[in-house]
């Protein structure tokens, strides 16, 4: 009996170290995950802080004056009707 015992505790101690194996490689799984996700936000980050702001503001006027002046071309040909060509 004592024979029987001691395999079963061993049995018992080996399913443990399973267990714990497996749940350890998950861990390394999420650890490589959250690394990579930290990394990927970080770049993110360095991207919108370093915006040159000279040539974000540039490219907003021009944005700005390409849209005043498609309004004021709209504008003047919505006045324009078929009596002005009479």
């Amino acid at each position: 009996p004592l024979l029987g015992e001691n395999k079963k505790n061993l049995d018992g101690i080996i399913n443990r170290t399973t267990e714990v194996g497996s749940t350890m490689n998950t861990m390394e799984t999420f650890k490589t995950i959250l690394s990579e996700q930290n990394l990927a936000l970080q770049e993110n980050r360095k991207e919108i802080e370093d915006v040159d702001l000279a040539v974000a503001i540039s490219d907003l006027a021009y944005i700005n004056a390409t849209y005043e002046a498609t309004l004021k071309a709209v504008s003047t040909m919505s006045k324009t009707s078929i009596l002005d060509y009479m």
